[in-house]
């Protein structure tokens, strides 16, 4: 069955979740016809976890989706309830933005936002199966009997393929807490030829507000000076709430200890591999059994609701011991619990079977994003969904994918590591997975972004001319620490601004001194943090020049690996395996060694092949 009203549909997006909606919206924003396939409309947008955006190094992902014309940071603007600045204290390169947010706020204005987009369609469906035809994508069929032709296709399906949820003993199948999972759609990848595994996630109790005694707990505000995720946010923001924090102790310890083995993750109930830098209690408990206490987090749910996400208690332990354990912790005492703690166990492919630009090396206008990939977290499913859509788009169009590099951006980081390295457990950014983290701070995310802005057309006139004049006006800030001279001290005498800042001086103590004219402050911050890091971002530039030198050297498909002499067996079958797209994704792989990637750079120089090839194959 086929719906007429749907006939010039070119893209298919599957899932209404981070990655689906960035997806769909920047392949429609770019003028392709998409159709966004969900299974409930009413859940786009839904934050299935804690109530917050941002994070070390997420935050960083947020404010690049922003320069890139992404939904999520003008969303959570309009949803903020709170935000801070993490890691103030230490260098500007590691401090990153966190928002709390009002979850339905977010998710009736992230639906309003999909409704009203322009060349984009929305159904509320099941997709079962992926239809192709001589190694292109074709089309999808649905749980209701619907066929639905395109020419892309991006699965964003989150944590709902196969789904199995845990509550102590008790499992179930489902995509999110009351929602049914997706059964056929990893049948439909294992055809295709996508190797599957499974790894497990879970959340916290939900906890009712009138239960919770707050002046137990150390109560904590957000910053008074902040800066919106997105440039482009205008409007005002809900009244804003504060967090609190509490702790666990030794009877909380000794409680879960004592039930640990009814916890479905050391039952043997769950088989997937859980997320390790975001471990339940229960697995706290035992990975660090010396640890006196264990920090709670409590995060308002909104502005009209009385629910609270205790941070920190994510957990599979049964409903009962979930309570018995909450009522240990100070402040806690007589919490209600309005919807329990689960774990999710749910399918994933092998994210080094995608191009880095997200598209399946199995199936050519197939790419994948989100959760499915390997990811945890929301901003990283946005951030893959938007270069998936984006991509999408591109393939219709026949134009260049984007790829953005190591260098470039956080989101650069994030697919390099999955396409390159893969995962086997679900996968979390860091400010330490960065090498180049000096060059991706959040202040100069308007600057390094903005020739792919342009190029992708995804961002208003308006906004590419306000990332514009900042990139200006940081030039002018530094020319005029350069020129302009003031007296630290009658023995040190007149030295420029900039010497003065290399000599400890910080932008404050100059501002009390002399008059910057009309550069903003953010431009002065911004040019005083470059000129700081500058010799270290100088050294670090050799190693970026290595780095493209290797990328810009591509593979094309097809390349014959067991014909080339000086490769082991080994390392043909990894090479032939995961079909590298250039030479410094062959060398990351692991048991390549430098010398093979010698004897691939020879074999490429001899046969002359140094430009990107889009399709086709190897051609002796």
């Amino acid at each position: 069955m086929r719906l007429k009203s749907f006939a010039d549909i070119k893209c298919v997006v599957v899932g209404g979740g981070h990655a689906g909606c960035e997806a769909a919206s920047a392949s429609a924003r770019m003028g392709v016809p998409t159709l966004l396939i969900t299974m409930h409309l009413d859940t786009i947008g839904y934050t299935s976890c804690n109530p917050a955006i941002g994070g070390v190094s997420k935050g960083h992902i947020v404010r690049e989706i922003d320069a890139l014309g992404g939904l999520m940071p003008l969303i959570s603007d309009s949803g903020r309830i709170q935000m801070r600045i993490l890691n103030s204290s230490r260098g500007e390169a590691v401090r990153s933005s966190r928002a709390q947010i009002d979850r339905q706020i977010y998710r009736q204005n992230m639906k309003n936002m999909i409704e009203n987009t322009d060349n984009l369609y929305l159904l509320q469906d099941e997709v079962t199966a992926i239809d192709s035809h001589k190694g292109r994508v074709r089309g999808v069929r649905t749980l209701r009997g619907l066929y639905q032709s395109c020419q892309a296709l991006v699965l964003c399906p989150g944590t709902f393929p196969n789904g199995m949820m845990f509550v102590g003993d008790v499992s179930f199948e489902g995509g999110r807490f009351g929602e049914p999972s997706s059964k056929q759609l990893t049948a439909s990848l294992k055809n295709i030829g996508h190797r599957m595994m499974r790894f497990k996630t879970g959340t916290c109790p939900r906890l009712d507000g009138r239960s919770i005694n707050f002046e137990k707990m150390a109560m904590q505000k957000g910053d008074r000076k902040i800066t919106p995720f997105s440039m482009r946010f205008k409007g005002k923001t809900p009244k804003q709430r504060p967090c609190y924090i509490t702790y666990t102790n030794k009877k909380t310890e000794k409680i879960i200890v004592k039930n640990i083995k009814r916890s479905a993750l050391f039952s043997g109930l769950i088989t997937g591999t859980s997320v390790r830098y975001c471990p339940s209690i229960e697995d706290k408990y035992r990975k660090f059994p010396d640890k006196a206490r264990h920090q709670v987090f409590l995060e308002p749910d909104g502005v009209n609701t009385n629910e609270y996400y205790p941070n920190g208690l994510s957990t599979s332990l049964p409903y009962e011991v979930q309570e018995e354990y909450l009522h240990s912790i100070s402040g806690l005492e007589n919490a209600r619990i309005l919807r329990p703690g689960y774990a999710i166990e749910h399918d994933v492919i092998d994210s080094r079977e995608l191009k880095h630009s997200l598209e399946s090396k199995k199936l050519a206008g197939l790419f994948i994003a989100g959760q499915i990939d390997g990811t945890t977290g929301y901003e990283e499913a946005a951030g893959g969904g938007l270069i998936a859509g984006i991509n999408a788009a591109c393939f219709i169009s026949d134009l260049p994918p984007l790829t953005l590099a190591r260098s470039d951006a956080y989101i650069g980081v994030l697919i390099d590591d999955l396409v390159t390295k893969g995962t086997n457990e679900p996968y979390r950014m860091f400010t330490a997975r960065a090498e180049y983290r000096l060059r991706l701070r959040e202040g100069n995310t308007k600057i390094r972004l903005l020739p792919q802005a342009r190029q992708y057309g995804l961002v208003d006139k308006s906004v590419i001319a306000q990332m514009e004049k900042f990139k200006k006006d940081v030039e002018k800030a530094g020319e005029y620490f350069s020129s302009r001279k003031i007296t630290v001290n009658k023995k040190e005498g007149a030295v420029t601004l900039r010497s003065a800042l290399l000599r400890g001086r910080s932008l404050a103590w100059l501002k009390r001194r002399c008059s910057f004219g009309k550069i903003p402050d953010d431009a002065l911050e911004e040019a005083a943090v470059e000129l700081r890091y500058g010799g270290y971002v100088a050294r670090m530039e050799r190693d970026i020049k290595k780095y493209d030198s290797l990328r810009d050297i591509k593979i094309p498909p097809g390349l014959p690996y067991d014909r080339i002499n000086g490769l082991s067996t080994e390392i043909k079958h990894k090479l032939q395996r995961f079909q590298p797209e250039d030479l410094y994704s062959a060398s990351v792989i692991s048991g390549v060694t430098p010398a093979a990637v010698d004897v691939l750079m020879v074999e490429l120089a001899r046969q002359a092949v140094r430009a990107p090839v889009r399709s086709g194959e190897w051609k002796e």
